[in-house]
């Protein structure tokens, strides 16, 4: 698993079109073979402040298949304009035990098999 964490704040005036744009490419990602999910989060107390979860089955569903698609290049084209300059950011992340640290397993909970 790859997972995506963007966030970023969208220019006040453009916060409908935001709102509409991100949701037509959440649906579009989650849609792909490669998305395992797609999640569009607002701050509550920010209206202007947004987080994107992004699942993905590996790196490459991510990095060649993802954003080779006309929905991610629309978005792009989108975040261009709406997006306030120098307020997004991107992380990428992976499962613990798929790190060289983590490679001696999954940690588990004890007695119930769950992982904390």
């Amino acid at each position: 698993m790859f997972v995506v964490i963007v966030s970023f704040r969208a220019r006040e005036e453009f916060l409908d079109e935001v709102c509409r744009e991100i949701a037509r490419n959440a649906e579009a990602s989650a849609a792909e073979p490669g998305c395992l999910s797609f999640t569009v989060l607002r701050d509550q107390g920010d209206p202007q402040a947004f987080v994107l979860y992004e699942q993905y089955r590996d790196e490459r569903a991510f990095a060649e298949e993802h954003r080779a698609t006309p929905h991610f290049a629309r978005w792009k084209t989108v975040e261009r304009r709406c997006v306030i300059d120098g307020s997004r950011s991107l992380r990428t992340l992976v499962p613990l035990t798929d790190t060289p640290a983590g490679a001696r397993g999954a940690f588990e909970a004890p007695g119930n098999g769950v992982g904390a």
